[in-house]
């Protein structure tokens, strides 16, 4: 996050305020995301909203940041809670501003992890994530993220034990993001993926059937010169497209609107303006008395005793409990 002097902290009617909002999309970025995280889930649990056990729950924590707007606004809420949670949704548009298909996949199922405290498995896995949570075992989960319209293709092999535990589509709908979370193997599950997949064919030749399957052959010299052509394996998936009535309202789907973050900003900027003002002027003051520490002298050049050095070093410490306040208030 950048940081900025707070003179040139500026905030319009219209427009975001810069600076403690900017965010930095790498692949860094679980790292850093993961003490906004536990902010969310200290306030999540502190209003009932999730219950501890709930903190590796996925659905309840996309649940919760899609129904963030009116809570935040909230003068009961710290400042320190605001700055953090505004913060996470401030990636998620900055993932849907700089959409990108090679990259963004991949930043999405860092977001996705820190939520839950999962760990990103990397490139060519058949998974994304997993989690091990106790008494439930690892958990597997694939990410898929597309434009708003596109159908994405899910393997599907017959073997459950090979497929993922949990699917995640996200849509980027114009300043939206939907995350709906699909159940890969529990066929009484209401979530079922394969439920929600869309049928082979089209009009009159659309049938029931959702399975599309591929034979991968490989071409083999034999002996005697001549060429077969042999069947390696058989690949099976799933399309799950959007526009499908009953993808449409799905149950598991939550919408994140980005514009109630300039919404959520506009109502409590003023609040937040003055907040950050104290904070940059208790840290200059800090600043300036571990100078006079460090040189031994104040701000007139004159040397301090030790009488006055205790003094400052305990002023310090006065100073940090109240930036310690000043957040949390």
């Amino acid at each position: 996050m950048d940081i900025i002097k707070f003179e040139n902290f500026k905030t319009t009617s219209n427009k975001v305020p810069e600076g403690w909002v900017n965010v930095k999309i790498d692949r860094q970025l679980e790292f850093r995301l993961k003490n906004y995280v536990d902010v969310l889930d200290d306030h999540l649990i502190s209003t009932n909203k999730i219950h501890p056990g709930q903190k590796h729950d996925l659905f309840s924590k996309i649940d919760a940041l899609a129904d963030m707007g009116n809570e935040l606004t909230s003068e009961q809420v710290s400042i320190q809670t605001k700055l953090s949670i505004v913060t996470l949704l401030q990636y998620l548009r900055e993932l849907k501003n700089n959409f990108n298909a090679s990259t963004s996949g991949f930043l999405l199922e860092c977001f996705l992890a820190s939520l839950i405290g999962a760990k990103v498995k990397g490139d060519f896995s058949k998974f994304d994530l997993t989690h091990k949570i106790l008494d439930v075992g690892k958990l597997k989960y694939q990410i898929k993220f597309y434009g708003e319209g596109n159908p994405s293709e899910i393997d599907w092999p017959d073997d459950i034990r090979k497929r993922c535990d949990y699917y995640i589509l996200a849509i980027k709908e114009g300043d939206k993001i939907s995350v709906s979370i699909f159940n890969g193997k529990n066929t009484a599950d209401p979530s079922y993926m394969a439920n929600f997949a869309k049928p082979i064919g089209r009009g009159k030749n659309r049938g029931t059937d959702v399975i599309r399957s591929k034979d991968i052959y490989k071409k083999v010299k034999n002996s005697n010169g001549t060429t077969d052509e042999v069947l390696v394996r058989t690949d099976k998936w799933i399309t799950m497209d959007p526009g499908e009535n009953v993808y449409t309202n799905f149950q598991f789907k939550r919408t994140i609107d980005l514009k109630q973050i300039e919404r959520i900003i506009s109502s409590c900027s003023q609040s937040i303006q003055d907040s950050i003002k104290i904070l940059f002027d208790r840290i200059s003051e800090m600043e300036y008395h571990a100078e006079s520490i460090i040189t031994g002298r104040n701000l007139n050049s004159v040397e301090l005793s030790k009488k006055k050095t205790e003094e400052i070093t305990s002023d310090i410490k006065n100073q940090l409990d109240g930036l310690s306040d000043s957040l949390n208030n």
